[in-house]
């Protein structure tokens, strides 16, 4: 049994998750069980966006702002909250739509430090009045992932006894979708996770937030547990600045890490949530990944050919999906996927099962690789 497991057991005691797919979190968990993506257009590149309203300022911020108020409220708790509280929040750009506006209207510029990543925690902290620590990650696309990871640690070390854990972006720019495309990673059609036909992603805004919970304390004041978090793992290829390792062996690192702090094998998980970006670097390296470390029978939901990807906010949201599976007992179908890379046990249609233990895959540029252990408690 390794030290961090014998510190403070951490539970998932709230969710909260803001999408385009609909107006509350049990509507766009619906939405993503029925597997009918809702695309609409920026600039040309057809993408998933919220209803807020384009011309507000700091949207990135306000996105995460009501995913940590939904995740608190499910929780039974509300604000003031106060020292014992932290706040860990992922992001890969922050409020980069105010800048880009500012730049090519030749207007003043906002008050730039309102735009940079660690404005979105100082402002949900300052609301809510958390006075423990308050951080922004910004690792790519593994932010949210890493986020929860890190309110996790806090928790187990006793650095905090509650913490909201979360991920928000809104990468809907001219400048960050010209990139995208350029680069080649913006899909010609639909989506398609782990099928042969690679197109690519299709870019999203949300936010999804989690309260975490010293267990004890949680059980002390009755509240409802979604699961409990069992293991976190992180690694860095260090090898390109955006493209993944192709043998996976630092991403393999993470999930054995976690999988170890956990006290699981691979074959007592119950779900995978992988990354599944769609394009055929990711899916070819995680497949193998999957096949090498699992084997061919562990069910996998890969949920962004209906969510879209949401870069930094993208590993948060898919850790509320793997919570929500375990808490319906229901497996999200992997929408868009006919004709899969490897014999591995992708769910291809909404399925009704017990899940015990899920695990959470999230990669991104840079070689940033994480892995979650979540475990139900039914």
């Amino acid at each position: 049994m390794s030290y961090a497991r014998r510190m403070t057991a951490v539970a998932v005691t709230g969710l909260g998750m803001v999408h385009g797919l609909g107006s509350d979190t049990l509507a766009i968990w619906q939405a993503i069980l029925q597997g009918i993506p809702v695309w609409q257009e920026f600039g040309g590149y057809p993408v998933s966006c919220t209803s807020l309203p384009w011309d507000i300022a700091h949207r990135t911020s306000i996105l995460g702002l009501e995913a940590a108020q939904r995740a608190l409220l499910n929780s039974g708790l509300s604000p003031p909250l106060d020292e014992d509280w932290g706040l860990v929040l992922g992001t890969s750009r922050g409020n980069p739509l105010d800048l880009e506006r500012a730049c090519q209207t030749k207007l003043a510029p906002p008050e730039w430090l309102e735009c940079l990543p660690h404005s979105l925690s100082t402002m949900i902290a300052q609301k809510m009045n958390i006075q423990g620590p308050v951080e922004t990650l910004s690792v790519a696309c593994a932010s949210g992932a890493w986020a929860i990871g890190w309110g996790y640690r806090l928790i187990q070390g006793g650095y905090c006894q509650r913490v909201l854990v979360g991920g928000a972006e809104s990468p809907l720019t001219t400048l960050g979708l010209a990139s995208f495309q350029k680069m080649g990673l913006l899909a010609s059609e639909s989506p398609k996770p782990f099928d042969r036909k690679h197109t690519g992603f299709r870019p999203a805004e949300s936010a999804a937030f989690l309260v975490l919970e010293n267990k004890a304390l949680a059980q002390q004041r009755g509240a409802k547990v979604y699961g409990e978090i069992r293991g976190f793992g992180a690694t860095t290829d260090a090898r390109h600045p955006y493209s993944p390792d192709s043998k996976g062996t630092q991403a393999e690192r993470a999930i054995q890490q976690a999988l170890k702090e956990a006290g699981l094998i691979p074959g007592q998980i119950d779900l995978i949530s992988p990354h599944g970006t769609g394009t055929r670097q990711n899916d070819e390296m995680e497949a193998a990944l999957i096949s090498r470390v699992y084997g061919p029978n562990i069910p996998i939901s890969a949920t962004k050919g209906i969510t879209g990807h949401s870069l930094g906010a993208t590993g948060a949201l898919e850790c509320a999906l793997c919570l929500l599976a375990m808490e319906q007992r229901t497996i999200p179908p992997s929408v868009g996927l006919t004709n899969p890379i490897a014999p591995l046990d992708f769910v291809r249609s909404l399925q009704k099962r017990a899940l015990h233990h899920a695990i959470s895959h999230s990669f991104g540029f840079g070689g940033q690789n994480v892995a979650l252990v979540f475990s139900s408690q039914q």
